[in-house]
């Protein structure tokens, strides 16, 4: 941290290679499931997700579609 400083050590932490799939959280692991069902044209009606399920599902479509 003393060479780095705090906010680009949280950035480093955040974005390392070594972080995999068993350390999100399990509402990230429900949100990446929906929307694998969702590219896989799985027919979701308006009310099946909350909408903060929805806008993360959105968000989760951006990061991963502008990722690639």
């Amino acid at each position: 941290m003393e060479e780095v400083g705090e906010e680009m050590l949280a950035w480093q932490c955040e974005n390392c290679p070594k972080k995999g799939w068993q350390d999100l959280s399990p509402y990230t692991h429900k949100i990446l499931r929906l929307r694998q069902l969702q590219q896989a044209g799985y027919p979701f009606e308006a009310n099946d997700l909350e909408l903060e399920e929805w806008m993360d599902l959105g968000r989760a479509n951006e990061c991963l579609e502008t990722q690639g």
